[in-house]
Parts: structure tokens; sequence; C-alpha cells
């Protein structure tokens, strides 16, 4: 069981003054114990100032928030995640996805990210 998200590049990157942006679409595995997923971009950003999630082909009415490293903390493979919850049957608001594999739930969902480019980076 993973709990990573891969990332697809669609577009990138776009180059400006203050760094560089790129879109990416991700499959989805399974979430951790605390309803997260990782997303490695090491290969593309040093470091991460915004990220917007973009739509989704089959959402089924779920939340997912960004976790993104503090301003001037280096990207790691594991601190930039998604936290996934739902409204559970019990009504209680947002319950947390605890272990539950979401790749079937939300197909197609897409990120644009904007950061400072990895030192390695190949600008593929």
């Amino acid at each position: 069981m993973a709990t990573t998200a891969t990332p697809t590049k669609v577009w990138g990157p776009k180059v400006d003054g203050g760094g560089v942006t790129y879109q990416f679409t991700l499959v989805l595995d399974t979430t951790t114990a605390g309803g997260l997923m990782t997303i490695d971009l090491t290969d593309y950003f040093g470091y991460v100032y915004d990220v917007d999630l973009g739509g989704s082909l089959a959402a089924n009415f779920y939340y997912v928030e960004v976790q993104k490293p503090a301003a001037g903390t280096a990207l790691t493979s594991t601190n930039l995640a998604l936290g996934f919850s739902e409204a559970g049957a019990d009504g209680a608001v947002l319950d947390l996805m605890n272990a539950t594999d979401m790749s079937a739930a939300i197909t197609g969902l897409t990120i644009t990210v904007r950061g400072k480019a990895a030192i390695a980076s190949s600008w593929a």
C-alpha cells in the first residue's frame, strides 16, 4: 500500500520573474491513517510558493486540502501532501479518509504548482 500520489506533467515550465509554474495530473493511491497522501515534486521544485487544485473527472464530493511546506522551507519528497476527508454517514463534518484507496474515487485531479526551480532541474 503506497501513500503517494503519482504526478504526470501536463505543461510547464512557465517561467516568470518569481519562479516556475507547472501543471500535473495526479494518480491517487491509498491515504495514510491521518488521511494524507504525499506528492514528490523534488525533480521540479526546490521551494513551493503556491499550489492550486484543479478539477477532477470523478470527485464524489470528497474534500481535498493542500498541505505544503511553510515559506522558506525546502521541498522534500514528503512535505507536500494532500489531505482527504468527506462528510460521513455519521453526520460529522469532514471525517478523515483513514487508509482509504482513493484511486477510483477521485480521478483526473490536477494541481498547478508555482515555486523556485530545483537546482538540478532539467526543465523537462
